[in-house]
C-alpha cells in the first residue's frame, strides 16, 4: 500500500519525565508499512530505538494499541519506543547527569524519511524552583513544587552510589 502524508497527533510539548507520551499518526494510509525511529543525545551518546507497524485500514498506527511487526520491542506499549532505547555505539549505562530536559525527535520512515516530530520532557515544570544548599557541612538540593499550596517534604538520601539523585527530587516536586 502507499504511504500517504501521515501527521502526528499528540503532546509533544513539555511534559513531566515520569508521565507517558501519548501519540498517534493519521493519514498513513491503509495498510503501509512504516517505521519510526526514535532518537536522543544523552551525555555524549546518541541513543536510538524502532519499531515498524502496519497502518489499520482507516490509515492509524498507535503505538499504544498496536503491536510493531519488528523493533526494539515486541509488544504494544506506549512507550516502548523510549524504555527500548540503546547507545548506538557500545558506550556507558544511561546515567542522568543533570536536570536538562531529555530532547527526542521521532521520525517516520519507508526507505526515505517522511516526517519528524521533536518532543522533550522536564524534570522540574514551570513553577516549580531549584535552590543549592551548601551550609554548615550540609550538601544538597531544594526542590519547591509548582503553585502556591504546601505540600509535604520529601528527603532523599543517597546511597553507597554517591551522587545526589535530583532528577528524583525534581519529579515528586512536581506531584506536590
Amino acid at each position: 500500500m502507499a504511504l500517504g502524508d501521515p501527521v502526528f497527533e499528540g503532546n509533544f510539548f513539555p511534559q513531566a519525565a515520569d508521565q507517558n507520551l501519548r501519540f498517534r499518526l493519521t493519514d498513513v494510509g491503509g495498510g503501509a508499512g512504516i517505521t519510526l525511529r526514535l532518537t536522543m543525545e544523552h551525555g555524549g551518546e546518541k541513543w536510538e530505538s524502532w519499531a515498524t507497524f502496519v497502518a489499520d485500514r482507516s490509515g492509524f498506527v498507535n503505538p499504544g494499541l498496536q503491536s510493531p511487526k519488528e523493533g526494539s520491542y515486541e509488544e504494544a506499549d506506549q512507550m516502548g519506543l523510549f524504555w527500548s532505547m540503546l547507545p548506538v555505539s557500545e558506550g556507558e549505562l544511561f546515567i542522568l547527569r543533570d536536570l536538562e530536559p531529555l530532547r527526542y525527535e521521532i521520525s517516520i520512515e519507508d526507505g526515505d524519511q517522511f516526517g519528524k516530530q521533536s518532543a522533550f520532557s522536564v524534570f522540574l515544570g514551570p513553577g516549580g524552583e531549584r535552590r543549592e544548599i551548601r551550609e554548615e557541612g550540609f550538601i544538597g538540593t531544594y526542590f519547591t513544587p509548582p503553585g502556591e499550596e504546601p505540600g509535604p517534604a520529601v528527603l532523599i538520601i543517597g546511597g553507597s552510589e554517591g551522587g545526589l539523585e535530583k532528577y528524583r527530587a525534581a519529579l515528586l516536586a512536581n506531584r506536590g
